[in-house]
């Protein structure tokens, strides 16, 4: 089975209703499942219908993913910005905590951030994560564990200072369960960093960037979501922050707390649900014109999937046959992608019959372009949702009508 249907919020526990759904869509790929077999891989498909909770008003999939997918999970080597992104996380670390400092990421995958971490002068880190991906050096203790567990909440109770968790807790079907087990691991003065999609911020200055609505995020959170998590779970919030990561998301700090408190007041605040919503709908508007523009077969690039994905459930675009995926930052071969029965490449190859190109729009567009355009040899186009069309011909954009 690929999903279970949830009928209580994930951070309040109240009733799920069907007239709070804000997006309803039959059926969509999974993006970010790759598999090393020939098998046919269609039918990897699930509802994509998110929902509004009364109580708590926390955004949030109707569904939750069976985590055993997660087992062909492929997050991509990080870029040069991504690098430079947790560089400032270690700089704030370094000006934060002793070198002695035990520090767990959890969901680190091959421990990047702990390996710049090592470079600073931390030397007691470990990691947790579930994938087979592995450190290129041994700067840190790998747990290869699912978190949580028993074992680990018995072995290592009371243990770190530190537990960092980056763009790991919208992808957990019970976020709730996670924060009450790093609370038995921090100690008693053990401070929790967490940085995840922000969906406020995201809705409301670049709709765009709304790709980050997609079936591995069980959850979307906003400032005061994240907060009222952290304070149903026994966490204080220290400090937070808005960051250009992955989009716009937030980096916040808290404060493990005594006790857990037994009662929790929810009350009115100032988060902009009607701009939210508004940004969601000229997101998923806008992206049903724009693919009346394409054509029947294109091929992908990196993020762009997440787009194909939601594309692939109207009906103008019904027609269109994905040619392939292609993700400049893994070594992913030649495999299979979930939802289509399509195949993957590490290498974009302008030598090959590839006509057009779909890709999502980053900051510097026109600069990926001109280097993409250069590498070409034969004729093509490149699709740039909610920008426009570029040809090979000439670098003039021609916006959508």
């Amino acid at each position: 089975m690929l999903y279970t249907k949830i009928n209580n919020c994930r951070v309040c526990d109240s009733t799920l209703f069907e007239e709070d759904k804000i997006i309803s869509l039959e059926k969509v790929s999974i993006p970010g499942l790759f598999f090393n077999n020939k098998l046919d891989t269609s039918d990897y498909k699930t509802p994509l219908e998110i929902v509004i909770c009364k109580k708590c008003l926390h955004i949030q999939l109707h569904h939750d993913i069976n985590s055993n997918l997660y087992e062909y999970y492929k997050s991509g080597k990080p870029t040069n910005a991504h690098f430079n992104h947790i560089d400032l996380i270690a700089n704030n670390f370094k000006n934060s905590y002793p070198k002695n400092a035990k520090i767990l990421e959890i969901g680190g995958g091959a421990g990047y951030f702990l390996n710049v971490l090592h470079s600073k002068g931390f030397y007691n880190l470990f990691n947790i994560d579930a994938t087979d991906e592995i450190s290129q050096n041994n700067s840190y203790t790998n747990i290869n564990s699912v978190f949580p567990n028993e074992n680990i909440s018995e072995k290592y109770a009371q243990e770190f200072d530190v537990v960092f968790t980056q763009h790991f807790l919208e992808h957990v079907a019970d976020p709730k369960e996670i924060l009450l087990s790093i609370r038995d691991i921090l100690k008693e003065e053990g401070e929790l960093w967490i940085e995840v999609p922000d969906i406020e911020k995201t809705a409301t200055t670049d709709y765009r960037l709304l790709s980050i609505i997609y079936s591995l995020h069980s959850s979307n959170f906003h400032k005061k979501s994240l907060e009222k998590l952290g304070e149903m779970t026994g966490f204080k919030l220290k400090e937070l922050k808005h960051v250009n990561h992955y989009g716009k998301s937030i980096l916040a700090i808290f404060n493990k707390q005594a006790t857990v408190p037994s009662n929790i007041v929810f009350n009115d605040d100032e988060t902009n649900y009607n701009e939210i919503l508004n940004g969601i709908n000229r997101f998923f508007g806008e992206l049903e014109q724009f693919s009346k523009s394409l054509p029947n077969n294109i091929y992908c690039w990196g993020a762009a999937e997440r787009c194909i994905t939601i594309l692939s459930t109207i009906d103008s675009y019904k027609k269109i046959n994905v040619d392939g995926i292609f993700d400049s930052n893994e070594d992913l071969w030649f495999k299979k992608i979930a939802g289509f029965n399509t195949e993957v490449s590490s290498i974009i190859d302008f030598n090959s019959n590839i006509k057009h190109l779909l890709i999502l729009s980053p900051t510097n567009h026109i600069d990926i372009l001109k280097k993409l355009f250069d590498k070409a040899n034969n004729y093509i186009t490149i699709y740039i949702p909610f920008v426009g069309v570029y040809s090979k011909k000439n670098y003039e954009l021609n916006f959508l009508s």
